[in-house]
């Protein structure tokens, strides 16, 4: 009997790959999710660091510098905040992806011990089948030679 061999090998290395690309993608999608998390903290601790700074002088110059800082900084918390939204939405987008691809590789993986296993109960029957014959042979030589 021949030996194993899966006839959808090469998908099942293709689909191995897709899904190792996937993951890399997941994974820079994750990392800019973090990096705009990272950001926005950042951004809140400078604001209240400006803040701070405002309360120990209260002259008009100072007043007047902080309310053109917090304009120009409520501008670029919405703006941080549209692409962690954005960039949530690509993650969530890429997991998506990732589970499909994972789930390709499993179905195919699946197939693959399905078959393995149907031809192992084949190689099984034949061997059997094999031991059966030589033991019939060696029975019916014994009794003519021992006859």
């Amino acid at each position: 009997m021949k030996s194993f061999t899966f006839r959808l090998d090469r998908v099942l290395r293709w689909r191995e790959t897709q899904e190792k690309l996937q993951e890399a993608r997941t994974a820079a999608a994750a990392g800019r999710v973090a990096d705009l998390r990272r950001a926005i903290d950042v951004h809140q601790q400078e604001k209240q660091n400006e803040a701070r700074l405002v309360t120990r002088g209260e002259t008009g110059t100072i007043l007047a510098s902080y309310a053109e800082f917090r304009g120009r900084s409520d501008r670029q918390s919405v703006e941080l905040g549209n692409r962690a939204t954005e960039a949530q939405k690509a993650l969530t987008s890429e997991l998506s992806l990732l589970k499909d691809a994972g789930r390709r590789v499993r179905l195919l993986e699946k197939l693959k011990k399905q078959n393995k296993a149907k031809w192992e109960g084949e190689f099984d029957r034949e061997t059997g089948a094999f031991a059966d014959e030589a033991f019939l042979v060696r029975l019916q030589s014994g009794r003519r030679t021992g006859a």
